[in-house]
């Protein structure tokens, strides 16, 4: 079964695994993924830098 899938379009339904599609990518920016104890983890580029002109599509 599959851990983590990576969709370019909108997610539909639900799924057992980790998914990232265009939504979450919206959100989070680039995402970086680490495996840890747990599976893996996902670091956003907007949970790292934090919110920029340039990536908050005019929100700050």
């Amino acid at each position: 079964m599959a851990s983590l899938v990576i969709l370019s379009g909108a997610r539909t339904g639900d799924a057992p695994c980790l998914v990232i599609d265009r939504k979450a990518l919206a959100g989070l920016g680039a995402v970086a993924l680490y495996p840890d104890e747990t599976g893996l983890r996902l670091v956003g580029a907007r949970q790292q830098a934090g919110e920029r002109l340039w990536n908050s599509g005019g929100r700050q």
